[in-house]
């Protein structure tokens, strides 16, 4: 059987991702989440009905920040999407997505280091981040959420990305510690501030560095999607989906900006 997580073979020689949502047409191309609408058999849509909100929130957001050739790593993953909509993974799935977001300030500190040594304030945010997912509870929400805006401040050309990064980390996992504790808006907040470190750390890297943070972003993607139930599409219907508007997608090297 073809191992549909790992090849794209589903989709037409020359297809790519669009950054930003086709509106639902197919002549216009499509994003990482209208590519799991079609298959799924929704109406084309950014926001699929069967997908997680949260993962939903977080994919978006990684597909239109990086660049075109790295945003064709999402293909894969589309289709496994579909049929991630389940409120009792959603925790888990935050605390993933909140720990990529440590994980990828983690790869852009020595930027901020490099530019600004001895000044702490972005490791402690990190530092801060992984104690609050290592320990969720309100104190140590709290604790990330200071170090958070302790980092906000922190600002030196290219490092100034370095510290985002490290900012969005400790607010991914403050938000995601509230959320365990019953907050609904701190869930979105807690996905939103993952991409949005994943975005920091990518803009302040080298190319051989961004290759890493975006390998690392589409690896917690994926743990995420993993962590409860995914790809509820038969490969058949999928197939036979995508090769209805075959003709009218655009097949190009260019990206979609």
């Amino acid at each position: 059987m073809t191992n549909w997580t790992k090849q794209t073979d589903y989709l037409p020689n020359g297809f790519n991702l669009r950054s930003g949502a086709g509106g639902g047409d197919p002549a216009n191309g499509l994003c990482f989440m209208e590519l799991t609408a079609l298959m799924a058999g929704e109406p084309i849509s950014d926001h699929p009905e069967c997908a997680c909100p949260v993962l939903t929130s977080y994919g978006i957001k990684i597909n239109d920040r990086f660049d075109n050739a790295e945003r064709q790593a999402l293909q894969p993953l589309s289709i496994m999407m579909a049929g991630t909509k389940s409120k009792s993974h959603k925790r888990a799935r935050l605390f993933i997505l909140a720990r990529t977001a440590v994980d990828v300030a983690r790869l852009a500190l020595p930027i901020y280091e490099a530019e600004k040594p001895g000044d702490k304030v972005v490791r402690k945010a990190i530092e801060a981040a992984r104690a609050c997912l290592e320990n969720p509870c309100k104190p140590t929400a709290y604790a990330a959420s200071r170090a958070a805006s302790a980092a906000d401040a922190a600002s030196a050309s290219r490092a100034a990305d370095a510290a985002s990064a490290s900012r969005a980390a400790a607010y991914a996992a403050s938000a995601a510690a509230y959320a365990s504790c019953g907050s609904a808006d701190a869930a979105y907040a807690s996905a939103d501030a993952a991409s949005a470190a994943a975005s920091a750390a990518y803009a302040s890297a080298g190319e051989s560095l961004r290759a890493k943070i975006v390998e690392t972003a589409i690896a917690g993607l994926r743990e995420a999607i993993e962590a409860g139930p995914h790809t509820s599409i038969e490969q058949a219907l999928a197939v036979e989906r995508v090769m209805r508007v075959k003709d009218a997608l655009p097949l190009c090297e260019a990206p979609h900006e």
